[in-house]
């Protein structure tokens, strides 16, 4: 008894840790991308600057000329003038802090979340040999300009239904031994996230074709992804209908999934979201079995994950 005592005291204040992690990210711009440790403050910037854009089409060519310049490894060479159109208010902590891989791949991202001709034509041109060998730049590179680059073409697509079909396209791509694999892994993820019920039958398919493990469990996920995404018309109000006490305790993946999702989003209401689902989980008692057991499943259910989110 007092060992259950103490594992949920021991709960309790990781669950507390947990919030503060989750609400600080929402501080900072709560992108997803494997990236996200390292390119949390200069992926914010490259979100606002792309937003700034399309409410000013005027700003699109500043826009991808600094994105460029930080994907392609050149920061050296951004002026003071392009940093201070970014909102970068120190120049100098370009030429070293934003060549990083991670910030690269935030760039590339970003340019794709553009959704513009321009950035279509400018992803399109990127060859292979733009990227080191040795260095796992191609590697590590690469795939996410062909990500940006469907990305790109996805978001130009003006139906929803329109989206949807090029997805499922890009899944029968064959790709290039470097990024195929990735980009249906993208699709797949983009697709399940959509509420694209009648995609399933695809995304099945392609997580086959992908040679992905636990290939019921996956398929499974993304189904239960869809259900909750479909829910309403409202995405914000849809996800967070899987922030229940009941998921926690069963499906703490999808849980996991739905706070990543409204993270992601600009939506005023998201902390507010965030915070009452909190509550409901600190107001089980801590040395109960049930309080137990749903803050160590919110918190290490280590089950498979699928390809990072790119920006909404």
């Amino acid at each position: 008894m007092k060992y259950a005592a103490r594992q949920g005291i021991f709960a309790g204040s990781l669950l507390s840790l947990l919030r503060v992690v989750v609400l600080l990210s929402l501080a900072t711009g709560g992108l997803h991308a494997t990236s996200e440790a390292t390119c949390t403050v200069p992926c914010r910037q490259f979100r606002d600057l792309v937003d700034a854009s399309r409410r000013d089409s005027a700003k699109e060519v500043q826009t991808l000329a600094f994105l460029r310049l930080i994907a392609e490894g050149r920061s050296e060479e951004v002026t003071a003038g392009m940093a201070h159109f970014a909102g970068v208010h120190h120049p100098s902590v370009l030429r070293g802090a934003y060549k990083g891989t991670e910030i690269r791949i935030g760039a590339y991202r970003h340019i794709g979340y553009m959704g513009t001709a321009a950035a279509v034509e400018y992803l399109q041109q990127v060859t292979p040999s733009a990227f080191k060998v040795e260095s796992f730049e191609r590697q590590d590179l690469w795939p996410e300009v062909q990500i940006a680059l469907r990305d790109a073409r996805r978001r130009m697509l003006p139906q929803a239904a329109d989206a949807v079909r090029y997805l499922e396209a890009v899944l029968e791509e064959e790709g290039d031994w470097f990024s195929a694999g990735h980009v249906r892994s993208w699709a797949v993820n983009e697709l399940c996230s959509r509420g694209a019920l009648g995609s399933l039958p695809a995304v099945t398919k392609a997580l086959r074709r992908i040679g992905s493990s636990r290939l019921e469990e996956r398929a499974q996920f993304c189904q239960e992804k869809m259900v909750v995404a479909a829910s309403h018309p409202d995405r914000v109000r849809a996800i967070s209908s899987a922030l229940t006490i009941q998921n926690a305790q069963s499906n703490p993946e999808l849980v996991r999934w739905a706070i990543s999702e409204i993270r992601s989003t600009r939506d005023p209401a998201r902390l507010t979201i965030l915070n009452a689902y909190f509550d409901q989980l600190e107001a089980i008692p801590e040395n109960t079995a049930l309080g137990i057991e749903v803050r160590n499943r919110v918190l290490y259910h280590n089950r498979p994950r699928p390809l990072p989110r790119r920006p909404n």
